[in-house]
């Protein structure tokens, strides 16, 4: 499964990310690259320090890499170290809660991969459910400040355990400043986030425990590979996929990363059924695959393709036109698989009426987001009149240029 990339830029990082050195090489040394682009679409896809350091060791005869970018080693020297940082804020986070019998088990991040080049935003954890109000009270006790989230009023973020029949993660900065700590009671939000239906995923979270392992290294528990290539997938066709235009290379690299450490297909795909999560990892494993011209993925995705049901395969294949390269989507399959999705894998008729309730009258934190217009304002619902001009005229332009 091959996708054509247009511009160098975008063929140099699928290759350093591929540690592809014959095709860098050449495509670095034979073709003119804009180098504010290639910062640009590298740092927003979270793979820059990597293909910087991948670049340094390249040979380059023309031009060495310090002169394409003169302050690429202390960018690379400034990702290590906040890579130490996020793990001493592990430590201290492992230190505080062992010591009242807290157990978590460390999701995404270095449970991923240790690569201090990685570019890590927090630290994720997750926690049962029960211990949430101990969790919290040792945080708070510690000096760590309870921030919420972009989703949340600020009513919310004063009575975090209202929340509670939605919400799944509670975020707070760490003494030092500068780190956000998650702390989850759930892989995901059941409703008001996510409109996916992942009921089966969620209410078996369970099992996500008991396919975990500890890791000497980080001194703490983190999930099985296949468990952990499982979250990968859901994340890469639903928070950060192609149909919201929110796809970034690192979610195909951390998969990729992930299946060459070794997974057990066959509990990988039991793993999947249990969880109800088929389409998910069909469509996250050929979106790898498209992302890095790599067939690596297709080996896991093949079994996967003769369990979707019709309505599934139909809705993964619209997905999978979405992807357009780095950074770009087509808009037509974006709007036709916001159209179709919800009778795929949207749940329940009240479910499928709020997806398309949301489509016309978008969430207040979203308003807030797009417009800049403070959710408690009044103003706020004065975005209702004009968005839907905005909009159109957003429409028209990206219309235009998928043309």
């Amino acid at each position: 499964m091959v996708y054509e990339y247009s511009s160098n830029e975008e063929k140099l990082i699928i290759a350093l990310l591929n540690r592809n050195n014959v095709s860098a090489l050449d495509i670095a040394e034979n073709t003119t690259l804009n180098t504010r682009k290639l910062v640009s679409m590298a740092d927003r896809h979270m793979v820059f320090p990597l293909i910087l350091d991948r670049l340094f060791h390249l040979p380059l005869q023309n031009i060495p890499a310090d002169e394409l970018f003169p302050k690429g080693r202390r960018i690379i020297i400034a990702a290590a170290a906040v890579n130490m940082k996020l793990r001493s804020e592990l430590s201290r986070t492992t230190r505080i809660l062992g010591k009242e019998g807290i157990s978590f088990l460390l999701i995404k991040g270095f449970a991923v991969d240790k690569n201090p080049l990685r570019k890590t935003n927090d630290i994720d954890i997750l926690i049962h459910r029960e211990d949430l109000h101990r969790t919290v009270a040792l945080l708070e006790k510690a000096g760590y400040n309870y921030t919420g989230s972009g989703v949340m009023s600020a009513k919310e973020i004063q009575n975090p355990f209202g929340t509670l029949d939605w919400n799944n993660q509670f975020q707070f900065e760490t003494p030092s400043g500068g780190v956000s700590l998650e702390v989850h009671t759930n892989l995901f939000e059941r409703d008001r986030i996510r409109l996916e239906k992942l009921d089966k995923f969620l209410d078996n979270v369970d099992l996500f425990w008991k396919e975990s392992r500890f890791d000497e290294e980080l001194g703490c528990s983190i999930p099985s590979t296949e468990a952990t290539l499982a979250l990968l997938c859901v994340h890469s066709s639903t928070k950060r996929s192609p149909a919201h235009n929110t796809y970034i290379a690192r979610h195909a690299y951390d998969i990729l990363q992930t299946l060459k450490c070794g997974v057990d297909q066959s509990r990988f795909i039991s793993l999947c059924t249990s969880w109800g999560l088929e389409y998910y990892a069909y469509t996250a494993l050929y979106l790898t695959s498209l992302c890095l011209n790599t067939d690596a993925p297709l080996n896991a995705a093949a079994p996967l393709e003769d369990l979707l049901s019709k309505r599934c395969k139909r809705l993964a294949d619209i997905h999978l036109k979405c992807f357009r390269g780095l950074g770009h989507a087509s808009f037509f399959y974006r709007m036709l698989f916001a159209l179709l999705m919800p009778m795929a894998i949207g749940g329940n008729l009240r479910k499928i009426l709020r997806h398309y309730r949301l489509i016309v009258f978008p969430p207040l934190w979203q308003q807030e987001n797009l417009f800049g217009v403070r959710r408690d304002s009044a103003a706020i619902y004065l975005t209702y009149l004009y968005g839907p001009f905005v909009r159109a005229f957003v429409i028209m332009k990206r219309w235009l240029s998928d043309g």
